[in-house]
């Protein structure tokens, strides 16, 4: 296809979603008659959109009504245990995040309260503590340490680190792109905290900009590795899965194609994620943007994506050949691990200055 034609399905498809025809097949049929390749990649992303829209347009208290009923903030000063909460400073479908005192060793932490939905049975409870323990077990200086998993008058809440810093998705807002060392830089040292997980048979699901924090130190680390899914095949203690065939767990405009479609995630889907943010975070451009939640999780489905060192020439052959490949739709076509991306990236290292520069 070419730039021409890739340009047109994106108008036509954005236009469907504006105009929203009644009849699809009549409707393409008089924009997009003449060419016949345009009218069917139009058609596969309408197609997508119906199926992944489903859940995307859905009122979230109707997919999960048991989610208003959850616990409201909690106000600074209040004691949760050995814990005393000083501020919020996170919220999402999983929970209030906070900035707390620990009594008893006398630091900052972040205190995750985790919803009623994922606490109510005993079952639940007993893998969100083996959960907790398997990220607790992760020793890496760029993942997030999982110091506990309380449990206070009914409720669950998760400790882990607080890391003092601002996320990349903070970085991807500045007006300044990196330089093309501080993207390698950048991604090596993400993909090697996903590696150390990867290679104990723990996929994070949700990595994106907001889960990555720069401490003061410069350094990276991944957030939320609490809830992440863990592949019994790596190592059999690991716990049975908390999620269920189908559950979405995740932010849909940093999803595999094969999470959109609500097949289970494994390390691959980390990898599809990674390209994503590193794409974002080289170029300040979502690979997949749209106007709508929807047609960025139909995107992510069925289009292609803008060559990344048209956005950034300085990028090296070999880092823009990483994050093409992480993006890749099937999953067998990526890279099948973090590992696997560090050892490519390490090529670039060993490759002469004049094959790394563009």
């Amino acid at each position: 296809m070419t730039p021409e034609q890739f340009q047109r399905v994106r108008e036509l498809f954005e236009q469907a979603l504006e105009t929203e025809p009644r009849d699809v097949g009549v409707w393409l049929d008089q924009h997009a008659s003449g060419d016949r390749q345009v009218r069917a990649e139009v058609a596969a992303l309408l197609n997508y959109h119906s199926r992944a829209g489903s859940f995307l347009a859905e009122p979230v208290t109707e997919r999960v009504p048991d989610l208003l009923e959850e616990q409201g903030a909690l106000e600074p000063g209040a004691v949760i245990g050995t814990y005393t909460i000083e501020r919020e400073i996170g919220r999402g479908g999983m929970g209030h995040v906070y900035l707390a005192k620990d009594s008893r060793l006398g630091r900052l932490v972040a205190l995750k309260a985790l919803p009623p939905r994922w606490t109510r049975e005993e079952a639940q409870r007993e893998r969100l503590r083996r959960e907790a323990q398997a990220a607790a077990a992760l020793a890496h200086p760029g993942i997030c340490t999982v110091f506990a998993l309380e449990e206070v008058n009914g409720d669950l809440f998760i400790v882990s680190e607080y890391v003092e810093g601002h996320t990349l998705r903070e970085e991807i807002g500045r007006p300044t792109r990196p330089s093309a060392s501080e993207v390698l830089e950048t991604a090596r040292e993400i993909a090697d905290a996903l590696a150390c997980a990867h290679m104990k048979g723990i996929t994070h699901r949700d990595l994106k900009p907001e889960n990555i924090m720069r401490g003061a130190d410069g350094r990276l680390k991944i957030l939320d590795f609490g809830l992440a899914r863990f592949d019994r095949k790596v190592d059999e203690t690991l716990p049975v899965p908390l999620t269920r065939p189908g559950m979405f767990i995740g932010t849909p405009a940093y999803m595999a194609p094969e999470q959109l479609d609500g097949r289970p995630a494994d390390a691959r889907s980390d990898v599809f994620a990674f390209g994503v943010v590193m794409y974002e975070y080289a170029s300040a451009v979502h690979p997949f943007n749209a106007n709508s939640l929807m047609a960025v999780a139909a995107r992510v489905l069925q289009s292609e994506v803008a060559p990344l060192d048209g956005r950034h020439p300085a990028l090296s052959r070999t880092l823009v050949g990483v994050i093409d490949r992480c993006l890749r739709k099937a999953p067998a076509e990526r890279f099948a691990s973090a590992g696997e991306i560090m050892t490519a990236l390490t090529r670039d290292e060993q490759a002469p200055k004049s094959d790394r520069a563009r």
